[in-house]
């Protein structure tokens, strides 16, 4: 019969999910319906929330009821002092798992709280969807004492699991959307950085690094703007192919956050010209270099090829 390998494979699923495990896992493992019912009615199976379910006597700790919580909302992740705790930032004992969903994404849940979040940095942590740590950090500053985000900060900082540039750049973001706790976070950049930016020079050592890797197609270094020729002004470099102009970016907050106007209106006529445009940080050119150049890719992959004018 299949069910008792359907109850072996889901029993050995759920060990390794905190004693948690979704409808469709059941369903993936071979159990129908009638099964689920069957074991909710004998006591074997728990229904913690529409399409979650959990093995009777397992452990709710807070860890498998934040992965109940995601696996009742698809298209959530972990934040705030839920993400604090599972990144093991601090030990902040929330009381509830928090889950962000994107706007207008579904609200309801009975064992989270939930908000919505229209810019969301994630990543994956144990299986499951959770903000990244300078995303958590940032979720922090509007939550926590100005003591505790600095400690949370530099611990982060000397454990080599945070960079000062990603906290930059979220900067930027939540100055740009006014978002709860940007003062808190300005005054821990501030602090901990000597307001100096890359040179020009190291920018485009890094830049042409990436544009050189092998499989992207040629590109044009310091070209005039492709969508307005006749004016004065130059982009770092341009995919022909691709109708994408590249900007390395190495300015700190402060400058970013002040030009941020402009440099969206310089991307707007971009678009308005069939240009799409990718402005790449100082974070994004040195530490996060590979999940650039895969970003680059997957940027091509997306659009059409288009001839050079």
């Amino acid at each position: 019969m299949a069910q008792p390998d359907a109850d072996q494979t889901i029993a050995s699923m759920a060990a390794d999910q905190d004693g948690v495990f979704s409808d469709l896992h059941a369903a993936s493992a071979g159990a129908t319906p009638a099964m689920v019912r069957r074991r909710i009615q004998r006591g074997q199976w728990l229904r913690l929330a529409p399409g979650v379910l959990a093995i009777a006597g397992a452990p709710l700790t807070f860890q498998a009821r934040c992965r109940a919580a995601t696996l009742a909302l698809p298209g959530s992740a972990l934040a705030g002092l839920a993400a604090a705790e599972l990144h093991e930032l601090r030990s902040f004992t929330p009381p509830r798992p928090e889950l962000v969903v994107p706007a207008g994404g579904n609200h309801r849940s009975r064992l989270a709280v939930v908000r919505e979040r229209s810019r969301f940095r994630r990543t994956r942590l144990r299986g499951m969807p959770i903000g990244t740590i300078d995303q958590t950090i940032v979720d922090l500053a509007a939550l926590v004492p100005a003591a505790v985000l600095e400690r949370t900060v530099d611990d982060a900082l000397v454990q080599h699991r945070l960079h000062l540039s990603h906290l930059e750049d979220r900067l930027v973001e939540c100055s740009a959307d006014r978002a709860r706790g940007t003062r808190a976070l300005r005054s821990v950049v501030e602090a901990r950085t000597d307001g100096t930016a890359p040179t020009e020079s190291q920018l485009e050592r890094h830049l042409h690094r990436v544009l050189a890797h092998p499989g992207l197609p040629p590109s044009t270094l310091r070209p005039s703007l492709p969508w307005r020729p006749s004016q004065t002004g130059r982009v770092d470099a341009v995919i022909w192919r691709w109708r994408l102009s590249v900007e390395a970016d190495g300015r700190r907050w402060h400058a970013r956050w002040r030009d941020f106007e402009v440099d969206r209106r310089r991307d707007a006529e971009a678009l308005a010209a069939g240009f799409r445009a990718l402005r790449l940080t100082w974070a994004m050119l040195t530490v996060d270099l590979r999940s650039t150049i895969d970003l680059l890719f997957r940027i091509g992959a997306a659009g059409s090829d288009s001839a050079r004018p």
